[in-house]
């Protein structure tokens, strides 16, 4: 094609397409939380933490489904709880630094959505 003005090897598309390529690896590093760390209930004042596959609540561990920004496992039953026996809690990171929790207990019931926030250090 004559008088076209794509041209894809051209210096200009080139610069462009790296400019392009440079801003996903950009925003991509600053997207690149994780649901990992300990966090605090807003509703309650209740703590968990969150260490790969471990999900640790009141020195009560259990294992779940990990990813990045997701976490599903059975919630970690202290015998003083026994009603949270067989319920399962479904976490999504929405943020650097907050996360909504559900259970689902064993019957099927869903409680409403709980906010979590990174613990802030003791000072």
């Amino acid at each position: 094609m004559t008088g076209s003005s794509f041209r894809p090897h051209s210096s200009s598309w080139s610069l462009k397409l790296a400019l392009c390529a440079l801003g996903l690896v950009v925003s991509g590093t600053a997207m690149a939380d994780s649901i990992d760390g300990t966090w605090c209930s807003v509703q309650e004042a209740r703590m968990l933490t969150i260490q790969g596959s471990q999900l640790i609540v009141d020195r009560s561990v259990s294992t779940g489904q990990y990813s990045r920004h997701n976490f599903i496992a059975d919630w970690p039953v202290p015998t003083a709880q026994e009603s949270e026996k067989g319920t399962r809690i479904h976490l999504r990171l929405m943020g650097e630094t907050t996360m909504v929790g559900v259970k689902i207990r064993a019957n099927g019931e869903t409680t409403a959505p709980e906010t979590w926030h990174r613990c802030q250090p003791a000072t």
